[in-house]
């Protein structure tokens, strides 16, 4: 998908997108997609199809909130403004199993989107501009992604009214309103700071209590969402090992590879419990480097045994915990793959993320 990254960089998604309509919860009116019928040939569809589908849970998590997330404002106060007890062990089960069970074929119509859907969009300034309202309109953009260091990020009253120019423009394409997304991590990366901002992963972890993460997460997310903002580019799930390392550093749970799995399976409960989209990052691991993969391109030479045991172990427990996407980075694996970094490398992405891994939610890039 792609926005700017931390950097400014661009994201880019990994997986084809297709809208697929689908029984919409009690919460919201119906409002149908366009009736139009796929023409393509079954035996063209299969892997396609699968494919298409991680991509439109985002939208349909959105297009199912829609109606009680538009301001808050207007019914009582807001969540942020009061102190409140969370209760970690009844939270509503993980957003993204229940958007991923079957439903049935006639609930579904299928229609084809350009390959700009592929795409996340940022911009600068406090409003959405005219051209990325047309884009989402017209199916062109697949989501925004929204920074503070970028003007997008002033007040409450001001997000929620971008966020609802944004929705309404997919409206009137008759369209699932668009996801919106940002890096609210804690510590030192914090996007909207007049919500409930939190200590870095690596002071959370210092607790030792993964409550702790699930309870964080799930404030964190309760905050976005009744902003409009559906998807959290959190939790990091790389494992701190080298102390050099300039850009993961306290963004980290730590250096010990289970305690990492621990809190970061706690923190993709607690977002995805209270409805918005987590992001383990940055797959599949960056915290063995020395150097910053938004300026180059950082090697990490460990053998396949290492990867296993210390990198893929936390990503393995946030996907079994339910996370609905994933992150990769810009960093090149040679026991993995000798040539491409993770972000376009098809031994990464789907013999290891798609095949081994079993992931089948949605990949985008850093």
């Amino acid at each position: 998908m792609a926005a700017a990254g931390p950097r400014g960089r661009p994201r880019v998604a990994g997986v084809a997108r297709r809208w697929v309509q689908r029984e919409r919860s009690s919460r919201g009116p119906p409002r149908a997609l366009p009736g139009v019928a796929s023409t393509r040939d079954a035996r063209h569809r299969g892997a396609g199809e699968r494919h298409s589908r991680r991509a439109w849970r985002l939208h349909r998590r959105s297009a199912q909130r829609e109606a009680h997330r538009a301001d808050r404002s207007e019914r009582g106060p807001d969540p942020a403004h009061h102190t409140r007890e969370i209760d970690t062990h009844t939270a509503r089960p993980s957003a993204r199993a229940d958007h991923a069970r079957a439903v049935s074929p006639a609930a579904e119509v299928v229609t084809e989107l350009g390959t700009g859907a592929l795409v996340w969009a940022g911009f600068d300034g406090e409003q959405v501009p005219g051209p990325i309202l047309d884009a989402i309109r017209a199916g062109k953009i697949g989501g925004l992604l929204l920074f503070a260091f970028r003007g997008n990020i002033r007040s409450k009253d001001q997000v929620r009214a971008m966020v609802r120019e944004a929705q309404e423009a997919a409206v009137r394409g008759d369209l699932p309103p668009v996801p919106i997304a940002v890096d609210q991590e804690g510590g030192t990366v914090v996007r909207v700071g007049y919500r409930a901002v939190f200590p870095s992963a690596m002071a959370i972890g210092a607790t030792g209590d993964p409550r702790n993460a699930e309870r964080a997460a799930r404030a964190v997310a309760e905050g976005l969402l009744a902003d409009g903002i559906t998807v959290n580019h959190a939790p990091v799930c790389d494992v701190n090992v080298e102390p050099r390392n300039p850009v993961i550093g306290t963004r980290s749970f730590g250096d010990d590879a289970e305690r990492v799995a621990q809190f970061t399976a706690a923190w993709v409960r607690g977002s995805e419990g209270a409805g918005v989209a987590s992001t383990p990052k940055h797959f599949p691991g960056h915290g063995d480097t020395s150097l910053d993969s938004h300026f180059t391109r950082p090697d990490v030479t460990v053998d396949r045994a290492t990867l296993e045991r210390r990198e893929l172990l936390p990503f393995r427990s946030a996907f079994a915990a339910g996370a609905t996407t994933t992150m990769s980075a810009h960093i090149r694996y040679t026991a993995l793959d000798t040539e491409a970094p993770a972000t376009i490398s098809r031994p990464i992405l789907t013999d290891l993320l798609r095949r081994e891994l079993r992931f089948d939610g949605l990949s985008m890039t850093d």
